[in-house]
């Protein structure tokens, strides 16, 4: 029980750090993007 507790916390964590590093990639991706279509 505790391996699979540990390790949907560790899917949940790796979930979260995916989605902010996400946000940050979509503020930071597309004015390199534009720059690169221009």
């Amino acid at each position: 029980m505790l391996a699979e507790e540990r390790a949907a916390d560790a899917v949940g964590l790796s979930g979260q750090l995916s989605a902010i590093l996400a946000d940050t990639a979509l503020e930071i991706v597309p004015p390199v993007v534009k720059a690169e279509d221009v």
